[in-house]
């Protein structure tokens, strides 16, 4: 099963610390390929989508992920990017544990503009 979970946030949330925080934990982040085997399995079994409509979101999604462990026995989490689906709308996707459970987050833009992205992100993981 595949829920969606939107942050709600109004104001920036994210203090000077916060973002020092952040920006060392994207330390952990690794880029893979879509092709690649682990991102094609790990997709499969994904039972979580944060999606994510601002950076303000984003962020507060992403300090919530938990790393995952990679086939190769290092500890990180996954960024990947399915490329353009039109509209100048590119799918890329963070991949990591969130509450015990495998996770995706992407971020879309407001408006009825991020509908094709939720539609193949829905279809990627489902």
């Amino acid at each position: 099963y595949s829920i969606s979970i939107t942050a709600i946030t109004e104001k920036p949330a994210h203090g000077e610390e916060m973002l020092k925080k952040l920006l060392k934990r994207e330390e952990d982040v690794i880029v893979k390929e879509n092709g690649d085997e682990f991102v094609q399995q790990y997709c499969k079994e994904v039972k979580i989508i944060l999606q994510a409509a601002n950076d303000n979101e984003r962020l507060a999604n992403f300090s919530k992920l938990e790393p995952l462990y990679l086939n190769d026995g290092t500890v990180k989490i996954v960024r990947f990017s399915t490329g353009f689906l039109g509209k100048n709308i590119e799918g890329v996707y963070t991949l990591g544990i969130f509450g015990g459970y495998k996770a995706a987050l992407v971020q879309t833009k407001q408006g009825s503009d991020c509908r094709s992205l939720i539609e193949a992100t829905i279809g990627l993981f489902s």
